[in-house]
């Protein structure tokens, strides 16, 4: 009897999440990988000098964890700050999006910064002045549900 310990490749599976590609024309798949968890492969060549995409933000609170406190969250106000654009590091790649909405970056593919827009209400992982190299591959997983819980 032969057994094996290799995992079954998650299949394609939509996602409910608006991606606004900025710069480029990327290929996207989505896997998922449980109840509410999705992977994203975002795989592009920048094609401009910024590249990368935007998610719309739904809520005003962004939910992230800090450096040097990765084990917690860490709610912003946006309204709470003059600023009309800030970049958050996300060590361990977490930031929310709504209030059931979560992004993780997978640090061990890209280590980018989030960008905010306040006054458009955009959350972006873009690249500037990027080398003309042939692709990036990035992953994040995309998880729905209740803060506490994850």
């Amino acid at each position: 009897m032969e057994t094996s310990l290799k995992k079954p490749r998650p299949k394609e599976s939509e996602i409910s999440i608006e991606l606004e590609r900025i710069g480029t024309s990327p290929q996207i798949k989505s896997y998922q990988l449980e109840e509410n968890v999705y992977l994203i492969a975002f795989r592009f060549r920048p094609l401009e000098n910024v590249s990368g995409f935007n998610i719309p933000l739904k809520t005003r609170k962004i939910y992230y964890s800090q450096a040097l406190d990765e084990e917690e969250l860490h709610e912003i106000n946006l309204e709470d700050f003059d600023f009309k654009e800030i970049y958050l590091p996300l060590p361990n790649g977490l930031i929310s999006f709504s209030d059931r909405d979560f992004i993780v970056k997978n640090d061990e593919k890209i280590h980018l910064a989030a960008w905010i827009d306040e006054e458009n209400m955009k959350l972006g992982f873009l690249v500037e002045n990027s080398p003309q190299q042939p692709s990036f591959d990035w992953e994040f997983y995309y998880i729905r549900g209740d803060k506490e819980k994850h």
